[in-house]
């Protein structure tokens, strides 16, 4: 049988793609996909410029961060993070203070006379105002008390739906995925009208709360069923480009190959068929909704595009090569950083099983090769997954004589070539009966001077003489016309002769 591909033929591209991407991150480029004063923005160069390995990263990120604080005037987190440090400006942090308490003042004055008057807008735009006033400055759970008070004061559902997603982004930013599920079930009874990324924004925050409890399945599909335009108006959480990346990521770790080849062929139409023999509906899959957003957005991401295109294609070294090259810059994402060692694991363990299905007996050393692996780190690996039942039940390694035996694949494989048996002979059965009821209805035509006319050529003239084939589109004209195929058959019971005595004889069996 022959070996999936995990030929080094592209290993002069891959390794160039690797160095590439080695040396890729813009951090400039990377940050300008948020939006400037955002929470988020903040504490991705708050932990980039914590776990940055290139030092004039790490120290770009703090000078962004710095400036970003003292444009908002986030005095608490500036204080916080930069009191050790030499550019730490205790009098401009004072003078900013001081400012802050005075327009805090002005706003709780507004609330309180918008209260006073008993309207209902105007306690509501106040509560907004002070919410803003509080999240620009980084208190978030000041601001997410007060954007909750404001909910009680909204008149429709538009205003509704924009509190919950307020609430979702600051839940997020605290890392408060339970609140994040509680108000994305409530926005689900909402909408905000000419938004029409509302439905992908409630998608996109399930998602990161799936992401967080290490739902990856759940969460992939939470980010692959995003659909529509481009999320720009959503970079105070995430960019498209991370909503593509996560996606991507989790979809390698957890979606079957059918699913992954879908996702760089969206227009291809029809079932596929999945690991086990079953077929997989094109419409019913969860994936379906956001194909064509996803291979559009996987253009903007060349390198996670090409390590998903080497999986599809068998080329598992060169998937983990690319992948391996993309770990430091995935490393410094805020929301994927804890979980790209256990992800790297399960695409690195789903690799080894797709290489190891068609095999019947496997030499390790070989294998090992092939993946860049130690013998005893490959050993390890298909220990874990024949005790985790992945690989076969029957499963062995032979440490002797370093092979893999998988019993349970002899038996499939008998399974597999004794369906196909019966499959090819059914239809072969099929062939002939077609065939022989063809050649019938042609001798009882020749025998009868009959001809058959196809339905399209009734008025046009034209006819084909014998050459019709049974029970078809056509009908009867000769010197029996309306003889149907019970009175070809009576004709054969009756009819020892013919004029010419070499007639074919054809016995008709009833299958």
């Amino acid at each position: 049988m022959a070996a999936p591909e995990v030929s080094l033929s592209t290993s002069e591209t891959t390794e160039t793609q690797q160095a590439s991407v080695a040396a890729a991150f813009d951090l400039e480029a990377y940050i300008s996909r948020y939006h400037p004063t955002s929470e988020t923005r903040l504490q991705r160069l708050l932990f980039i410029g914590e776990h940055a390995p290139d030092p004039g990263v790490s120290s770009l990120a703090w000078d962004l961060a710095e400036r970003q604080l003292r444009e908002c005037a986030n005095v608490r987190q500036y204080r916080k993070v930069f009191s050790s440090r030499p550019s730490f400006d205790s009098e401009w942090a004072d003078e900013t203070d001081a400012a802050a308490q005075q327009q805090l003042e002005v706003l709780e004055g507004r609330l309180a006379a918008a209260q006073s008057h008993l309207n209902k807008e105007a306690i509501r735009a106040a509560y907004l105002a002070l919410g803003d006033f509080h999240r620009r400055r980084g208190e978030l759970r000041d601001a997410m008390r007060v954007v909750l008070r404001s909910r009680e004061y909204c008149t429709n559902r538009g205003q509704t739906g924009h509190v919950c997603l307020l609430v979702m982004e600051m839940a997020i930013d605290l890392r408060n995925y339970s609140r994040v599920r509680e108000y994305v079930s409530k926005a689900e009874h909402t909408s905000i009208p000419n938004d029409v990324n509302f439905p992908s924004k409630l998608r996109v925050a399930s998602g990161l709360a799936c992401l967080a409890e290490g739902r990856y399945h759940e969460a992939a599909q939470k980010f692959i069923s995003v659909a529509g335009p481009p999320l720009d108006d959503f970079n105070s959480v995430v960019s498209t480009e991370d909503v593509v990346l996560y996606g991507s990521l989790l979809a390698l770790a957890t979606f079957d190959r059918s699913d992954l080849c879908r996702m760089l062929e969206p227009r291809s139409t029809g079932s596929a068929t999945s690991n086990d023999g079953g077929s997989i509906n094109a419409a019913a899959t969860p994936i379906n909704g956001g194909l064509e957003r996803m291979a559009a957005g996987l253009e903007l991401l060349p390198p996670v595009r090409d390590a998903l295109r080497h999986f599809t294609r068998a080329e598992y070294r060169s998937c983990l090569n690319l992948l391996e090259s993309l770990k430091p810059q995935l490393d410094l994402d805020l929301h994927l950083a804890p979980h790209v060692t256990i992800l790297y694991e399960q695409i690195r363990d789903k690799c080894l099983e797709h290489y190891l299905r068609p095999y019947c007996h496997l030499q390790l050393d070989g294998m090992a090769q092939d993946f860049g692996l130690d013998s005893r780190t490959l050993q390890s690996i298909l220990a874990k997954l024949i005790g985790q039942g992945r690989i076969g039940g029957n499963a062995r390694i032979d440490c002797r004589t370093q092979t893999l035996a998988t019993q349970q694949d002899e038996k499939k494989m008998e399974l597999d070539q004794e369906r196909q048996t019966k499959l090819r002979i059914s239809r072969l059965s099929q062939h002939v009966l077609n065939e022989a009821y063809s050649m019938i209805i042609r001798l009882a035509c020749v025998e009868h001077d009959m001809v058959v006319m196809n339905d399209n050529k009734r008025g046009s003239g034209g006819a084909s003489s014998g050459g019709g084939t049974g029970g078809g589109s056509g009908y009867w004209s000769g010197n029996r016309a309306g003889m149907d195929a019970e009175g070809l058959e009576e004709i054969y019971d009756g009819d020892e002769s013919s004029d010419d005595g070499d007639t074919p004889m054809v016995d008709l069996v009833s299958g």
